[in-house]
């Protein structure tokens, strides 16, 4: 059974801030490795503005995506980057200038819609070229992006860039529903879907 994630705009403590967060330790929260449900309500001290992937520019929109989107890439301990929904780290051609990325198979958004390589060309495409795009800028060195099959995407740069896996591994590397975007449309932020072991469910603000 699929959890849901909803959130209010409160006023807290730094303290109950952090165990909100904390999605695996949270009272009420379900214990997503047993496949259990259950509901988190994430409370934060200030307003993430928009939730939409590619439109978001707080520190506090970070907070929320973490428990119901997934990226490209992670982070970990160490600061190192690891793959979340890519299965490796990129392999990038001698030239520095294409970059290929294999994806995991098998996985789901939380709408039903197959997660695969196009989705992330949807993504990335729509990060690129969307009207007042957050991403825009973080990602400006992709001259293109496509999937030559379901686990691979092929990424063409303008000129070598190496943070390119960093930002991968923040909201650029955010993977949208294709289906949910075409649905809302410009409203995607009022209902967003990703991959992840929350489904988004409501705002109170």
């Amino acid at each position: 059974m699929r959890t849901r994630f909803t959130f209010g705009l409160v006023v807290v403590a730094a303290a109950g801030l952090a165990a909100a967060c904390s999605t695996p330790s949270t009272p009420g929260a379900a214990d997503t490795s047993s496949g259990s449900g259950g509901t988190i309500t994430v409370a934060l001290a200030d307003d993430p503005g928009t939730i939409d992937p590619t439109l978001a520019n707080t520190l506090a929109s970070r907070v929320v995506f973490t428990s119901f989107c997934e990226k490209l890439y992670d982070v970990n301990n160490a600061l190192q980057p690891i793959p979340q929904l890519a299965t490796a780290l990129p392999k990038t051609s001698s030239d520095g200038l294409t970059v290929t990325i294999p994806v995991r198979s098998g996985a789901k958004f939380n709408d039903g819609t197959p997660f695969n390589a196009q989705a992330v060309v949807t993504s990335l495409q729509r990060d690129l070229t969307l009207a007042g795009s957050g991403r825009a800028k973080e990602i400006a060195a992709i001259q293109s992006v496509s999937a030559p099959d379901a686990t691979t995407v092929q990424i063409k740069l303008k000129h070598p860039f190496s943070p390119l896996v960093a930002q991968l591994a923040d909201r650029a590397g955010l993977v949208m529903s294709p289906t949910a975007l075409q649905k809302e449309g410009a409203k995607f932020a009022t209902n967003p879907v990703c991959v992840g072991p929350f489904k988004f469910s409501s705002r109170v603000e």
